[in-house]
């Protein structure tokens, strides 16, 4: 085979070290004054695979070296067309600009970096070759154009929707201690004991052992509405949390649409079955009064909690206000609970209190532990109370008059949390689609948790952009007010611009081919 002939070539036997060869231009000049039964091309290639074996610090023998040649030979080589350079974006929102909506650039090509040598030098490694990516189009007649110039559609990884998955899951595993109040008798045939007597005694009569295993389920449950399409990755991520934790049986996904009837496996009368209800409590089923209801049907004989992704200041001005206060475990149904508010007026009699958790960590835990603890235990915790008649929430009056540009940003950054705050700056620099937007707060904000996302969403800057993707093709898609991204860009500055969109080309090159949730640009 080629690899004795390449262990002949070498001039030593295999199994002997490899001397390492002279490196710089030295060992190449040497080389090239040699001629190569093969030709110059090869004797080329040879040389620059040797240099770069030396530059990695790896000493393969002859016949790995000449293996890897042979396969080298026999594979065959493919590349990607080559990418017409696209048009570039305008400027948002300049004068003189067409009117017809088109893609705007969600990560910029990285420049190769220029070297002294050439990247033809036989010593120096090509260039990666970086393209431009772009946001899903935001209209039929923008897709279009892309296709009239060339692009075409790639998967690229959605960031997390929550910053810590892995600390969720340990803040739920103190339920596996859960138990509910009324526990059926669980056995099971015990094959080696039935053996054992039936050795003994010379009957087969069979004997029976208790059943252990996790004796909680979880339900997960979202309403439909248009404000709670942004949290469709979380709820995702949330499941897949809840399932690695180790503490239930199983876990299942309910939706609630306005319309429709409640799906029957919800609701549990024997106190087996745990629910989170991930909403922000905002949409038609918490405005009618009905999801309260429903809260107070579950939570009569089950733990149930509500699971806000909105920051907590921002709870009390949902259609299920939740205020801080004392939560304390009493004696009956699993999770029935008694709560004293810090201030205001004591709940009203017959009513549930349902506790209501953020995002993180120790909320989880705390709620956890609440649950599985004994009688009498007692937390600081923040809760909403569900009457059995809930009545339809009022609707609250809205703020009339228009408003200037700069001052709707002054009266959100004079509101909203210094994270919120710089995001909004860095989101005027790029598509508005939801996922490219998680993608900026991932990128830039790297422990930043939803609800600093959601605080923008809520800003009073953006609108629905109904003429943007869908859900499937990448959306939901958002737009700035008149003259909103205008005064967000005066503060981002352009140097500051280019880092949000090195950040972005950094992260989706970290990540590209390795996640299992993509959205198409």
């Amino acid at each position: 085979m080629g690899s004795n002939g390449s262990a002949e070539s070498a001039g030593r036997h295999p199994d002997h070290p490899r001397p390492r060869p002279p490196s710089g231009h030295a060992a190449t000049s040497r080389a090239a004054g040699r001629s190569h039964p093969l030709g110059p091309g090869v004797r080329t290639t040879l040389i620059a695979l040797a240099a770069r074996l030396h530059d990695a610090e790896l000493t393969p023998t002859a016949v790995e070296l000449a293996d890897a040649l042979w396969l080298a030979r026999h594979t065959p080589t493919t590349g990607l067309p080559p990418t017409p350079a696209p048009t570039p974006a305008a400027d948002p929102g300049s004068p003189g600009q067409p009117t017809a909506p088109g893609p705007e650039p969600l990560a910029e090509p990285l420049p190769a970096t220029e070297r002294p040598n050439g990247p033809g030098h036989p010593g120096s490694p090509t260039p990666p070759r970086t393209t431009g990516l772009y946001g899903p189009a935001p209209s039929e007649a923008a897709s279009g154009a892309l296709a009239g110039i060339g692009l075409r559609k790639v998967p690229v990884p959605a960031p997390a929707a929550l910053p810590d998955p892995l600390a969720l899951e340990r803040s739920l595993r103190p339920l596996q201690r859960y138990r509910p109040p009324t526990r059926p008798v669980r056995r099971q045939l015990d094959e080696s004991a039935t053996a054992d007597r039936a050795a003994d005694t010379g009957l087969v009569l069979p004997v029976f052992s208790a059943r252990r295993r996790r004796e909680a389920r979880l339900a997960l449950v979202m309403d439909d509405s248009s404000s709670t399409v942004v949290w469709n990755g979380a709820l995702d991520e949330l499941r897949q949390v809840c399932e690695r934790a180790g503490a239930f049986r199983d876990v299942v996904v309910h939706r609630i649409h306005p319309d429709s009837p409640v799906p029957a496996q919800l609701g549990d009368s024997a106190g087996r079955q745990l629910t989170l209800v991930l909403s922000d409590c905002a949409g038609p089923l918490w405005r009618s009064g009905r999801m309260q209801r429903l809260l107070h049907a579950w939570a009569s004989t089950a733990p149930v909690a509500v699971v806000q992704p909105l920051p907590q200041r921002m709870w009390g001005r949902t259609h299920l206000p939740a205020r801080t206060g004392l939560l304390r475990r009493r004696e009956g149904p699993a999770g029935r609970l008694e709560f004293s508010p810090h201030q205001g007026n004591s709940p009203p009699g017959g009513g549930i209190p349902i506790p209501v958790l953020a995002l993180r960590r120790s909320s989880f835990e705390a709620w956890s532990r609440l649950v599985t603890g004994a009688t009498g235990q007692t937390l600081t915790a923040a809760a909403a109370v569900v009457l059995r008649r809930h009545p339809p929430v009022a609707g609250r009056p809205r703020a009339g008059g228009p408003m200037e540009p700069a001052e709707r940003v002054r009266t959100f950054r004079g509101t909203a949390s210094p994270a919120a705050a710089q995001l909004a700056v860095y989101l005027s620099a790029v598509p508005l689609v939801l996922p490219v937007m998680q993608l900026v707060q991932r990128a830039m904000l790297v422990r930043s948790s939803p609800d600093v996302l959601a605080e923008v969403l809520l800003s009073g800057l953006l609108r629905r952009d109904d003429t943007g993707p869908d859900e499937t093709a990448g959306g939901p898609a958002y737009a700035f007010l008149d003259g909103v991204r205008e005064e967000l860009l005066g503060q981002l500055g352009a140097s500051s611009a280019a880092l949000v969109l090195k950040h972005c080309s950094d992260y989706i090159e970290s990540r590209y081919g390795r996640t299992v949730r993509n959205f198409p640009a």
